[in-house]
């Protein structure tokens, strides 16, 4: 008779469901990464920044994004990082599009100076991902 995982197989699920709710519930950043640019991140220097709370909501993310935009007939990058409340990583690239820029990519992520890392997946994902993962090793 071949044992049966169910009950693991429930616990991973639950574990799962309990992390990617915290992830949703949204949390206070207390510290992101702050710089400007106008040219490159190379350029960009970061510096940590306390995260206040801002008139329009509690921060909850620290952004990373960049642009490109005409400047004196010149295409000019422009880079930024700092802290924002909930729904600024979901507009600002189509704001700026809509201020003539190209080439928008905006990194959002939800823990303490998270903002200073070059991938462009947010955390929210890898922890969807790992507990998909842990289940089906734990299944086979």
């Amino acid at each position: 008779m071949k044992p049966s995982h169910s009950g693991g197989i429930i616990l991973v699920g639950a574990i799962h469901l309990f992390c990617v709710a915290q992830l949703a519930a949204g949390k206070d950043i207390e510290k992101c990464f702050t710089c400007y640019s106008g040219s490159s991140w190379e350029e960009c220097k970061d510096s940590e920044i306390s995260c206040s709370t801002a008139k329009s909501g509690k921060i909850q993310h620290c952004y990373k994004y960049q642009y490109t935009v005409q400047e004196n007939n010149k295409t000019v990058s422009k880079h930024f990082k700092g802290c924002a409340v909930e729904g600024f990583c979901d507009t600002i690239c189509s704001k700026k599009e809509k201020e003539g820029a190209t080439d928008c990519q905006t990194y959002c992520c939800d823990e303490e100076v998270c903002n200073n890392v070059s991938a462009l997946l947010s955390s929210k994902i890898f922890v969807a991902s790992t507990g998909l993962i842990i289940g089906l090793v734990y299944l086979f």
